[in-house]
């Protein structure tokens, strides 16, 4: 997704590269209307160290900023706002439902949006947003939720991620998360995907 603008003028920060593949693969699949570069810096403790200079880079118009709740909503929330401050830019005091977005406070300053995985008020990862956009009814993937529940316990580290790979693995458009989603097995009209492509589009037009 190159930038329309001067070279990264409209960036993507994300944590890996199954979240930039993700990301990739819905925009491309809605045929989105806008265009942006997508970077990926490893975790979230090397987005907060580049977040300042992201921010501040000449030419910036928009910064965009995707990571994982993980655990802890509030806290990863205030991780990313304590960040941000660095930039003279101020994040509300919670995430918005719909993904934050904060305009521009002055000039030079770009358009800031955040969105936490999966959905800015749970706690959870890119597979559990993943899981959101499983066709209802799947019946494959009730058998994947009952397999992954005879799993000891002390053996499952992230169920939500070992429930979505085990339904990728017996489907014919299994394989990576990104291309699973252009082979048709994900269902972009469930609201969790809509949701999500119009806080892009709102960060980015």
């Amino acid at each position: 997704m190159a930038a329309s603008q001067s070279a990264g003028a409209r960036l993507l920060l994300v944590e890996g590269a199954d979240d930039e593949h993700v990301i990739r693969h819905l925009h491309e699949q809605t045929q989105g209307t806008v265009s942006f570069d997508i970077e990926q810096l490893g975790g979230i403790a090397q987005i907060r160290e580049e977040i300042e200079a992201q921010a501040k880079a000449p030419g910036r118009t928009a910064l965009g900023i995707v990571v994982d709740a993980n655990s802890d909503t509030d806290a990863r929330w205030q991780s990313i706002k304590d960040a941000l401050m660095w930039a003279d830019i101020r994040l509300p005091p919670t995430p918005d439902p719909l993904g934050t977005v904060v305009p521009p406070s002055a000039a030079g300053v770009p358009k800031v949006g955040v969105w936490l995985m999966p959905d800015n008020q749970a706690s959870g990862e890119l597979e559990d947003f993943l899981v959101a956009l499983i066709p209802t009814g799947d019946e494959v993937w009730q058998l994947a939720q009952q397999y992954v529940e005879h799993v000891p316990s002390d053996q499952l580290r992230k169920p939500a991620k070992a429930r979505l790979h085990a339904w990728l693995a017996v489907r014919t458009e299994g394989g990576r998360l990104g291309t699973s989603i252009s082979a048709g097995a994900f269902d972009l009209r469930q609201p969790a995907a809509q949701s999500f492509l119009e806080w892009l589009r709102r960060v980015f037009r």
